[in-house]
């Protein structure tokens, strides 16, 4: 994954070479292996979107809606048939998980819906971050999906 490579400077200081080490993610990589950005969506008036950014050259950051693409999956057929596929079959993985743990809830013991929430909470946010992550892929690769995506309003420009 790009997101977790570290950044090492070097620095000459007086005749010896100091390794200073910076373990963190690039700026404009992403906010980590699960978790998305906020940022304003221009297409959508401004409201707050959780976005996938990515730096297509040294100056320009763009920004893809993995909110829209995961409410809507059917967008991202356009680059796979199974796209859509995976993404709903996740969904229901993860409220089928939540479901056993209340019905477990009620049968064992009632603390037990507090990890079937957090696993399926956990699920859904990394399917959203994998509908965004797919979008970024296609238009990294093709002209095409960059103009798709930009025309259905999903992916913009980050002003700095």
């Amino acid at each position: 994954m790009q997101a977790f490579r570290p950044v090492v400077n070097f620095t000459r200081q007086s005749g010896m070479t100091v390794k200073r080490h910076h373990v963190g993610l690039r700026p404009e990589e992403g906010s980590g292996p699960m978790f998305l950005r906020t940022a304003p969506n221009p297409h959508d008036e401004g409201r707050p979107a959780r976005v996938v950014r990515f730096k297509q050259d040294e100056e320009r950051v763009f920004a893809i809606d993995a909110d829209e693409l995961h409410r809507n999956p059917r967008l991202l057929n356009s680059f796979s048939r199974l796209n859509e596929f995976r993404i709903r079959a996740l969904d229901f993985v993860a409220y089928t998980i939540l479901v056993l743990f209340v019905i477990a809830s009620f049968a064992i013991a009632w603390w037990l819906i507090i990890p079937g929430l957090a696993a399926c909470v956990f699920m859904i946010a990394i399917n959203r971050k994998l509908a965004g992550e797919v979008a970024m892929r296609a238009a990294r690769k093709s002209t095409e999906a960059f103009l798709y995506l930009h025309t259905i309003g999903v992916l913009w420009l980050i002003q700095r």
